[in-house]
C-alpha cells in the first residue's frame, strides 16, 4: 500500500506513516526533518577560533574522533572551504 505525505506530497510506502498508536499524515522523513537537533551544552563546546589551539597537542595524529557542530551557514559547504 502507498500513501501520500501531507507535507512533501510524495507517495511512499504505508509503513513510513506508521506510529506506535496511530497513523501519521506525514512521512517519517518529514517528521524527522522537522525535529530540531539538540546542541551540546555551551561549556562543552569549543569556539571555532580556538579549535586549532585546543587540538594543537594532537597534531601528530591525522584523525581525531570529534563531533563538530557547525553553524547553519557552514553546514552545506565542502570541508575544504571551512577547514582552518
Amino acid at each position: 500500500p502507498i500513501a501520500s505525505c501531507s507535507d512533501c506530497k510524495c507517495k511512499r510506502p504505508q509503513l513510513h506513516f506508521e506510529g506506535r498508536r496511530c497513523w501519521y499524515r506525514t512521512c517519517i522523513r518529514c517528521r524527522n526533518s522537522a525535529t530540531r537537533q539538540r546542541s551540546p551544552p555551551s561549556e562543552a563546546m569549543i569556539n571555532w577560533d580556538e579549535l586549532d589551539e585546543f587540538y594543537g597537542q594532537f597534531r601528530h595524529n591525522p584523525a581525531l574522533p570529534i563531533n563538530v557542530h557547525l553553524p547553519d551557514n557552514l553546514v552545506d559547504l565542502p570541508v575544504g572551504d571551512i577547514a582552518p
